[in-house]
Parts: C-alpha cells; sequence; structure tokens
C-alpha cells in the first residue's frame, strides 16, 4: 500500500503539481484518535491510509471527483451522517435492512460501520463498509440522494491505491469503467467516458 501511495506522488508530482500541493501530511496519532471518537478498532488498511495522508483541500480531487477527508473531516462526517440516520422521520425498517445486509450489500441508511474517507464537498462520500460479511473493508459510494445502492467501487483501500496508482500512470479507468483522468492547470481532473 505505501508503494502505491509513493507511485501516486510521485505520479502528481511530474504531472499534477497542483493537486501536488492540495495533499496534507498525515498527522501523527491521527488512527488512534479517529479510532477513539469513532468507539471501534480500525481496520488495518485504514490506520495506514491515515498514515499516509492528511487529507487533502480543494481543488485537489485525487479520487474520482472526491477530496479526500482530514481525520478530523472523517469523524465530522461520520457524525453528521449518524445524525441524518437517527431522524426519527427515516423509516426504522431502512435502518434495520441496512444492517442487515453484508458489506458491499445496498444501503439505505448510514450505519456507525461505515467510515467516510473521502467526499464532492456536496454531500456525496466515499466510505469504507465495515459491516460483516466476506466484502467488510470495501470502498463504496455514499449518496446524500439514494444511500448507497451500487456495486462497491474497490474491495478495499489497498485495491483502490493501486488501481488509482495504474490508472494515474497507464491512462486506464479508475473504479468504473468510465471514470477516466486528464490534468488541466497543474491539476487533476476526473471526467465521464462511457463507451458507445
Amino acid at each position: 500500500m505505501t508503494w502505491d501511495w509513493e507511485r501516486v506522488m510521485a505520479w502528481l508530482g511530474a504531472n499534477a503539481p497542483q493537486t501536488l500541493a492540495g495533499m496534507l501530511r498525515p498527522q501523527p496519532g491521527a488512527a488512534d484518535a479517529v479510532s477513539a471518537q469513532l468507539g471501534f478498532d480500525l481496520a488495518d488498511d485504514l490506520r495506514t491510509w491515515l498514515g499516509l495522508t492528511g487529507g487533502s483541500e480543494q481543488p485537489s480531487q485525487l479520487l474520482p471527483r472526491q477530496s479526500l477527508l482530514s481525520p478530523s473531516e472523517i469523524v465530522d462526517t461520520w457524525q453528521l451522517w449518524l445524525e441524518i440516520a437517527d431522524d426519527p422521520a427515516l423509516p426504522a425498517d431502512m435502518v434495520e435492512g441496512t444492517r442487515a445486509n453484508p458489506a458491499g450489500d445496498m444501503a439505505y441508511a448510514w450505519l456507525p460501520e461505515f467510515v467516510p474517507i473521502a467526499t464532492d464537498r456536496a454531500g456525496n462520500n466515499y466510505f469504507i463498509d465495515l459491516r460483516p460479511g466476506p466484502r467488510r473493508g470495501c470502498v463504496s459510494d455514499w449518496s446524500k440522494d439514494e444511500g448507497s445502492l451500487y456495486e462497491p467501487y474497490w474491495e478495499s483501500l489497498e485495491l483502490c491505491l493501486s488501481d488509482l496508482a495504474d490508472s494515474l500512470e497507464s491512462g486506464a479507468p479508475c473504479g468504473r469503467p468510465y471514470w477516466r483522468h486528464r490534468v488541466a492547470d497543474g491539476l487533476l481532473e476526473w471526467y465521464v467516458q462511457r463507451d458507445t
């Protein structure tokens, strides 16, 4: 995982220096602090992730159309979605149905087992799904309007980072068959290119 991160940083330095400039340094003890505030142990790859990056500032969008969250933003976003899920107007069966599904399956309500890692700053997030199941630790997309209704983008954070590094170096799609990147004014940008 560390090697893939180094590949990504090297590529940004050579091709997208403005995106690299928006990357924040990791904060000592960040993984322990996030774990303490969320109230459970973090998966090993998430702990490694927090040891590599402190998030990113706008407009640096390292992952397709999303900026990385800082450790404090991870906690704040997690708490915000939990407050929304606690709304009495939200049907209880949506929460229970989501809780009953294994990791990687549809999610209609935010659960404590979801750890956000990136945001589009418009209410949508990539998150780590820590529900039980064989796909525990996968990276999925959360929509403020729909929840998480589609297949995970990546089966793990480690595979996410490997896919990102491969995509940047080769020009191949990232995360979905239609996410492709380009660089404009030193900034990495992501766009949709669907096959016709």
